[in-house]
């Protein structure tokens, strides 16, 4: 929106639980009397450009985002803030330092941040489940401290160009990774047929039966067609489980199907496919009682910005739960569609060899 200030009143507000001000562009600050706000759990100033400080919250705030912003650092009351839970700093360019946050932080976003290293210190978040730090350029340093972290079942290191030494103590964790998690792009010459849900647009609804998150679960297999109109950078797509049931309750994950790393331009439609093993659903009873899914396809640069619509669209999507007795058709489309990468690669060298070739 095209609000540039709030006004001081807002300190009134005794009542309000969430303020969410995403992608006012034209906002400088945030009042500082906002601390008066005893109720208020959620912030959301993500998107908010223009802004490069924040003020000091409630002692009672759990969820910031902060993604998108000019912050260059954190207040140090931000480690008073005990009830804080989830903090999101993806694409401050200017965090050079990891924050200082309580010990009962869940979840942490880096992404796209120009930090170095991570503290020793790190082992007394003892609650923290989700660490990414992808397209950390500056990343370096992470300390063998973090296997302390028994919580921890996310870390994220994608697009770390200066990372090079996985401490040793870290290696027994490895054989834990999902080696089927892949993901792959290519020009667009198929829609997403196998998929058994499949929408047009950017969302897909799949009806879960009683028993679908039983050991037999692999994974999901995922699909999107993007159109690009005259694109020329590198992207992700970022792949949003909205997991409900008919009580109301809900779950968000989350996955990235990965595979456009080119800088050139690109005016024509491709498609993203990947394998979720989704190993969460598989460690937590509690997904088996949800009856719905519905997976958000949303194209993002490699700071996890998302792309305007006059940019990248998505056209169409697909999904499709894999069971045991689905391994054998997915091995067999991957390989199908790993055959026709390698010839459309060989198409494409025998093409530049061509044109490199000097005319006799």
């Amino acid at each position: 929106t095209a609000v540039e200030e709030l006004p001081q009143s807002i300190g009134e507000l005794n009542g309000l639980v969430a303020l969410n001000l995403k992608n006012c562009k034209l906002l400088v600050n945030l009042p500082e009397n906002i601390y008066l706000l005893k109720s208020l759990l959620i912030v959301d100033i993500s998107g908010c450009s223009s802004i490069s400080r924040i003020p000091d919250f409630s002692r009672n705030i759990r969820y910031l985002y902060l993604n998108g912003t000019a912050i260059e650092e954190l207040p140090s009351s931000i480690g008073d803030l005990r009830k804080l839970i989830y903090l999101d700093l993806s694409g401050c360019s200017s965090i050079t330092e990891f924050p200082k946050v309580s010990n009962n932080i869940k979840e942490l976003y880096l992404d796209g941040t120009a930090i170095r290293e991570i503290p020793s210190s790190i082992e007394c978040l003892f609650e923290l489940a989700e660490l990414h730090l992808r397209n950390c350029k500056q990343f370096e340093i992470l300390p063998s401290s973090i296997c302390k972290l028994r919580k921890l079942w996310r870390l994220n290191l994608s697009g770390c160009l200066q990372f090079r030494n996985f401490p040793e103590v870290l290696e027994p964790m490895l054989p834990d990774v999902p080696e089927g998690a892949c993901s792959f792009c290519l020009p667009r010459g198929v829609s997403p047929q196998w998929h058994s849900h499949k929408s047009w647009g950017s969302t897909v609804t799949c009806q879960l039966s009683s028993h679908w998150a039983n050991s037999k679960f692999l994974g999901f297999s995922l699909c999107a067609v993007i159109a690009f109109h005259s694109f020329g950078h590198s992207l992700q797509v970022k792949c949003t489980y909205h997991f409900r049931n008919e009580h109301g309750d809900s779950h968000d994950l989350y996955c990235y199907l990965h595979g456009w790393y080119d800088e050139r331009r690109i005016c024509s439609e491709h498609i993203f496919v990947g394998f979720d093993p989704c190993l969460v659903v598989k460690d937590k009873d509690m997904f088996s009682k949800y009856s719905e899914v519905t997976v958000e396809f949303q194209p993002e640069d490699m700071n996890g910005i998302l792309l305007a619509l006059d940019l990248c669209q998505v056209r169409e999507c697909g999904v499709r739960l894999l069971h045991a007795k689905d391994k054998h058709g997915l091995e067999t489309r991957f390989q199908a569609y790993r055959a026709r990468f390698q010839a459309l690669r060989a198409r494409l060298q025998a093409q530049r060899a061509k044109d490199a070739s000097p005319e006799i």
